[in-house]
């Protein structure tokens, strides 16, 4: 599978999600996070560029902070543990670990330079963990076994210590959850019970010794202990990107933070120093921005802001934190949450609009609604005024995703582009082919070989999710599912078996199959996974002939607009001046290049699409000849699939602006009337309706869904 194929599942899952049952009707209370029992006003924030071998950031990162200094392993044959002075002096040798106990997966200094070391060992029966104690010249002083009562799916990691002795350690059981163990100085090892949260990164260490710190991707917590928690501060409230945060330290009114940037691998130590009471002034503006869920781009891009703007600062509130036990009720409460904040009367000054663009709300508020009612501001006059940001640069069809009547609700970053890519050995296709077209095909060829495991619910996907158009008038708001074209499919579909629970379009191969483009060099590596030399762009079929794909947003990027409500919305544009104007890969940095040419989608603005193509046909961009030649050569051998040996042709740029001249921009109409499509067709399926029965259903359906949203 592609590597964004997560993102994809992810996406469906939602899309399934959010048109069966999510509504706004309803007013749900927020969750309160249980460990909150106050908050601090707010810091002072220095920061300090810290020297750390890449081989260090670049991997299993394991270190601790102190009051004076910073202890960290360097990986190897053998581990090396150094110190480096926070007052930027020369890092100094401590000892080494020669690993005859196990890995070091956890390291504390206790105020007295005694060393704890968790170790990690897979040598005999299974996986072992000890907790190892050292004086500061290295001496082994104890040696305690932790497998007792860890269970072989049990992860252990990091370490933390407390002046009565105890060390305690993070452990991550079945599933993700984590909890606390603590491991007395006699080797007593006893589970630490406290109202934590459910996930827990690193735990960490404080100055006094009577407690530890522990974060994760919200925030940083501190335990006192013995049975009381609370939250410290929000990465988001205080500018810092949770995904590069390692580990704190807390000293009195002082927090040290260590980021690695995890593009860069630049390592940096965040000062933090409390705020006193009266000291916020009025003049300082703080911008609320809404999101479903965060991700590096976009704390990144809040960070810099921060940085440079201290007379305003943006905070991000997450409805929604996704884990792998996030559940359809979490995603669903949190898109209630998020529309019930965007009406209501505490509306926050940004949000992003992917839940109502990307992924559909179950409901009658889309992006149409938010712009009418005024819920979200039109862009344009702000566009016109701006010196960053101007509309005419920006890809027409990517600005109708999120624009109604002329006004523009939001400018999107990243695109996707959605197409179908056959074997022309195989299958007699080319862009253009009709849905008549697919159904000959299919009866032609045996079954699986034209689309391995096609079932009736793809059928449907496939002829009918990038052709609502055809069956919907949307200006005149009416629609015709009772046409020829639309009983044929559906009769067509029901040759096939009901596989609906076990298929996955993304991975179904044979003579064809969908696929997504998210960067411009996915079109060579795509054709080379898929059929190498014979393989071509179809796109979808469709009932008139015309070649066709889809456009999308980016699953990776935000899409942000303006709340009606705001108090500060000039302010508000000046942060989507920065968002838009941020430059998605770097060609002076290696490291940040090569996230940037797969995270963020293809750029919806022109020019810097433009740069960005440009750049990929060169010999020294990132798939032309570099130094990495080890490391090329390694793909060619291992990796052939994901291996591009050259930059970007002509020929391929052209293919990829004729894919993108041919899409039309996905919508949440589409979404909707696809769901109760699905929804009804399975009654025919079952027979227990017959066709006109069905059909006539879903006329009348979405009828009145187009004529209640007039």
């Amino acid at each position: 599978m592609k590597r964004h194929s997560k993102r994809i599942v992810l996406y469906w899952f939602l899309i399934l999600l959010l048109l069966t049952g999510c509504s706004f009707g309803k007013k749900e209370s927020k969750e309160e996070n249980p460990v909150v029992e106050g908050k601090a006003l707010g810091y002072h924030r220095e920061y300090q560029e810290l020297k750390l071998p890449q081989e260090v950031t670049r991997g299993l990162f394991v270190a601790c902070l102190t009051e004076d200094a910073m202890y960290y392993v360097v990986p190897g044959d053998s581990e090396t543990i150094y110190r480096q002075g926070l007052d930027g002096g020369e890092k100094t040798l401590v000892f080494t670990n020669e690993k005859e106990d196990g890995d070091i997966r956890g390291l504390t200094v206790t105020a007295e330079g005694k060393f704890h070391l968790l170790l990690c060992s897979d040598i005999g029966a299974g996986r072992k963990y000890f907790l190892q104690s050292r004086d500061g010249n290295g001496k082994v002083l104890s040696l305690t076994d932790l497998s007792n009562g860890i269970q072989e799916t049990d992860l252990l990691n990091g370490a933390a210590s407390l002046a009565d002795g105890r060390v305690i350690i993070r452990k991550s059981s079945d599933g993700g959850v984590s909890n606390l163990i603590a491991v007395s100085d006699k080797g007593e090892i006893t589970e630490v019970r406290a109202d934590f949260p459910r996930f827990i990164n690193e735990v960490e260490g404080t100055a006094d010794g009577n407690g530890i710190l522990f974060h994760n991707t919200d925030g940083l917590y501190e335990w006192d202990g013995k049975d009381a928690c609370r939250e410290v501060l929000l990465w988001g409230e205080e500018s810092l990107i949770s995904s590069n945060v390692k580990f704190a330290w807390k000293s009195g009114q002082e927090i040290r933070v260590l980021t690695v940037d995890v593009a860069t691998n630049k390592a940096e130590l965040v000062t933090l120093r409390e705020k006193e009471e009266g000291e916020e002034t009025t003049e300082q503006q703080v911008l609320t921005l809404a999101v479903l869920y965060s991700n590096n781009f976009l704390e990144r891009i809040v960070s810099d802001f921060n940085r440079k703007h201290e007379d305003c600062q943006v905070q991000v509130v997450k409805y929604l934190s996704l884990t792998s036990n996030t559940t359809q009720q979490d995603i669903r409460d949190a898109i209630t949450r998020m529309g019930l904040d965007l009406l209501g009367d505490q509306a926050p000054d940004l949000i992003d609009l992917s839940f109502a663009i990307s992924y559909g709300t179950g409901s009658d508020v889309t992006v149409e609604d938010l712009l009418q009612k005024g819920y979200v501001l039109d862009l344009t006059p702000f566009a016109e005024k701006s010196e960053v940001v101007h509309l005419a640069d920006y890809h027409e069809k990517a600005l109708e995703i999120c624009s109604d009547g002329g006004k523009v609700a939001a400018i999107p970053y990243g695109l996707r582009l959605g197409t179908m890519i056959a074997d022309s050995e195989l299958a007699d296709v080319k862009a253009g082919w009709t849905v008549s077209d697919f159904m000959t095909i299919c009866h032609q060829m045996e079954d699986g070989e034209f689309l391995k495991g096609l079932d009736r619910w793809t059928v449907l996907d496939l002829c009918l999710a990038p052709n609502v158009s055809f069956f919907v008038d949307e200006k005149a708001r009416q629609c015709h599912f009772d046409q020829k074209e639309f009983r044929e499919v559906l009769q067509f579909a029901a040759e096939f078996p009901n596989k609906k629970e076990d298929f996955n379009l993304y991975q179904a191969k044979g003579a064809i199959h969908y696929t997504e483009i998210t960067q411009v060099e996915e079109v060579p590596r795509q054709q080379f996974q898929a059929f190498e030399d014979h393989a071509v762009y179809v796109g979808f079929p469709t009932f008139d002939g015309k070649e066709r794909n889809t456009l999308g947003i980016s699953y990776d990027v935000n899409v942000l607009a303006i709340c009606g409500k705001s108090k500060r919305a000039e302010q508000a544009w000046s942060f989507i001046e920065s968002y838009l104007g941020t430059k998605f890969f770097d060609e002076t940095d290696m490291d940040a290049r090569m996230l940037g040419t797969w995270q963020y989608g293809i750029s919806a603005n022109q020019d810097m699409l433009r740069t960005y193509i440009d750049y990929i046909k060169t010999e020294g961009g990132p798939f032309g000849c570099t130094p990495q030649e080890d490391f090329l050569e390694y793909m060619r051998k291992n990796r052939p699939h994901d291996y591009i040996g050259h930059p970007l042709t002509d020929e391929e740029e052209s293919l990829f602006y004729d894919l993108l001249e041919h899409a039309e921009p996905e919508t949440v109409l589409d979404k909707i009337c696809m769901s109760i499509i699905t929804e009804e067709a399975g009654a025919y399926f079952s027979e227990q309706k017959d066709l006109d029965e069905v059909v006539g259903i879903i006329q009348e359906r979405i009828q009145l869904f187009l004529t209640e949203n007039q």
